[in-house]
């Protein structure tokens, strides 16, 4: 039986392990974000959002709340920047990703694949990230120059996500095409 269908079957304490599990996989996925060599400062992949896009995908919306809030809390502490900048960042971008990707999937999912939700997702999260550092740190001018290349940065790595979580699914024998 796939790690998906027994997730979805689990109750109480095996499924407080489950979620233990994917917040774990998340966090291992951020810090391997960190060791990748980008061309660009800021610019990650977002491998640690293929977590929280399984759980919306199938439709465990709380699960993946939980999954990126308590990814960027956890992951700050093991990297001792717990409300830095780039705390304050990540968990902004984190929060409202998954909460678009949530409301989409509730409102259109069968409109949209995993790699649409991820792209909105992707995009969300740069849109917050920018916010954060328009209301937090630098000017509206600054923000703004960064804003095109978040953007586009943010189709690539949203279309990249989704992309392995359509994979990955199909491997949990939860098809998707």
């Amino acid at each position: 039986m796939s790690l998906i269908i027994q997730y979805k079957k689990a109750k109480g304490e095996k499924r407080l392990i489950f979620l233990s599990l994917f917040i774990a996989v998340s966090c291992a996925l951020s810090i391997i974000e960190r060791i990748i060599p980008m061309p660009v400062p800021w610019f990650k992949p977002g491998l640690a959002n293929i977590v929280p896009l399984v759980l919306v995908m199938l439709v465990r919306y709380r699960d993946a709340v939980i999954v990126s809030v308590l990814r960027t809390f956890i992951t700050a502490l093991m990297i001792g920047g717990l409300f830095s900048p780039g705390h304050i960042f990540s968990f902004s971008g984190a929060l409202v990703s998954v909460l678009v990707m949530v409301i989409l999937h509730r409102l259109a999912g069968r409109f949209f694949s995993p790699i649409g939700i991820s792209i909105a997702g992707a995009y969300f999260h740069s849109f917050a990230q920018l916010m954060a550092g328009w209301i937090f740190f630098l000017p509206f001018e600054t923000v703004m120059s960064f804003a095109p290349f978040f953007f586009l940065f943010s189709i690539f790595s949203g279309f990249l996500t989704g992309t392995l979580v359509i994979k990955f699914l199909k491997t949990q024998e939860v098809l998707y095409e």
